[in-house]
C-alpha cells in the first residue's frame, strides 16, 4: 500500500510539473487508499488519518480561495493528512514551501523579475501594515479551471510531491 502511495505522489509530482495539474484519477484513489490503511491499523489510527486529513483540506482550502493555490492541491494535502498524520503533513508542508520559494526565486531570476517583484511584495507589505489598501504583487490563480496559469505559478503538487519523497529517502516516513 505504501509503496502504491509512493507511486501516485510520483506520478502527481510529473503531472503538476509538466500541465499543472494533480489529476483526480489519481489523488481521489490515493485518498482512499491511505484512509483504508489506517482503518486497518484501528479506530484510533483513522480516525487521527481523518481529523489530520480534514485540518490540512481546510489549510489548503482557505489558500485556494485567495488564489494560492489549485483545488487538485488541496486534495493531494488532505491525502497527505490523512497519509502521514498531522506533525509529519506539517513538516512535509514546510519543507514543500521552501522547495517551491527556491523553485519562484529561480523562476523570477530567470526571467528578470526579481527584483522588481520583490520591491512590489515589500511595498504591498509595508501598504497593509500601515492600514491602507496595498497589494502583494503576485498573481493569484484563475479561478476557472480552464484558463490559462500564470508564468510564474509554481506547480505546488510537485513540491510536496518532492517533499514526501525527500522525507522517504531520507527514512522519515
Amino acid at each position: 500500500m505504501h509503496y502504491l502511495l509512493l507511486a501516485g505522489t510520483a506520478v502527481i509530482g510529473l503531472t503538476d510539473a509538466r500541465r499543472h495539474l494533480v489529476p483526480n484519477i489519481v489523488v481521489l484513489p490515493m485518498f482512499f487508499l491511505a484512509l483504508a490503511g489506517k482503518v486497518l491499523e484501528g479506530r484510533e489510527a483513522a480516525l487521527h488519518a481523518l481529523l489530520s486529513g480534514a485540518a490540512f483540506f481546510f489549510l489548503g482550502y482557505v489558500i485556494f480561495l485567495i488564489g494560492g493555490m489549485g483545488g487538485g492541491d488541496v486534495k493531494l494535502m488532505a491525502v497527505l493528512g490523512v497519509w502521514h498524520g498531522l506533525w509529519a503533513t506539517y513538516s512535509i508542508m514546510i519543507l514543500a514551501t521552501f522547495i517551491g520559494l527556491a523553485w519562484g526565486i529561480v523562476k523570477y531570476i530567470r526571467a528578470g523579475i526579481l527584483k522588481e517583484r520583490a520591491a512590489g511584495f515589500l511595498r504591498g507589505i509595508y501598504l497593509k501594515a500601515l492600514g491602507t489598501r496595498g497589494d502583494v504583487g503576485w498573481e493569484k490563480l484563475p479561478g476557472d479551471p480552464d484558463a490559462p496559469v500564470p508564468a510564474t505559478a509554481i506547480p505546488f503538487g510537485t513540491c510536496l510531491a518532492l517533499s514526501v519523497l525527500a522525507r522517504e529517502v531520507a527514512g522519515l516516513v
